[in-house]
C-alpha cells in the first residue's frame, strides 16, 4: 500500500479547508502506516475512528463556508458529504467486526472521500468561495 501524497492539485484556495484536507491526509498515512506495519486491529481501528471523526468535523466545516456564500450547489455537496460518511461509517463498523480482511477496501474508499471528493467537488466550492469573497469586497 502507498502512502497519499500531498498534490497541488488538492488545494481548493480556502486556506482552514487546505489545512484540514492537509491534516486529513497525514491521518490517512498514519492508518496506512500502521496496516503496513501490522499492528493491531485495535490500533488500525483508533486510527480509523479518528480519521472518521475528522472527516465528519471537516465537512460540517465546509458546509458552513457553503452557507456564508449561498453557494449554489450545496444540497448537492451537502448530500455527498452524507453519501460518503455512511460509506466511511459502514466501512468502519466493517473493518470493527471483520479485520482484517475489511481492511482491503480501504484504499478504494480514501481515494474517494479524499482525492476524488476534493479534487471533483472541493475545488468548485474553493472558486465560488474565493468569487463570492471578491465580489463582497468589490461592492
Amino acid at each position: 500500500m502507498e502512502t497519499f501524497v500531498w498534490k497541488k492539485s488538492y488545494l481548493t484556495g480556502i486556506a482552514q479547508i487546505d489545512r484540514e484536507h492537509h491534516h486529513m491526509l497525514e491521518l490517512i498515512n498514519v492508518m496506512y502506516s500502521a496496516l503496513r506495519k501490522g499492528a493491531s486491529p485495535h490500533e488500525v481501528i483508533e486510527h480509523c475512528h479518528e480519521l472518521v471523526a475528522f472527516t465528519e468535523f471537516h465537512f460540517q466545516n465546509e458546509e458552513k463556508y457553503m452557507a456564508s456564500i449561498h453557494y449554489q450547489s450545496m444540497a448537492d455537496h451537502h448530500a455527498e458529504h452524507r453519501r460518503l460518511m455512511m460509506k466511511a461509517h459502514a466501512f468502519l463498523h466493517g473493518l470493527e467486526s471483520n479485520f482484517p480482511k475489511q481492511n482491503t477496501g480501504i484504499f478504494h474508499i480514501l481515494r474517494e472521500i479524499f482525492v476524488d471528493h476534493i479534487q471533483n467537488e472541493d475545488r468548485v466550492l474553493g472558486r465560488a468561495y474565493r468569487e463570492a469573497v471578491i465580489h463582497r469586497v468589490a461592492a
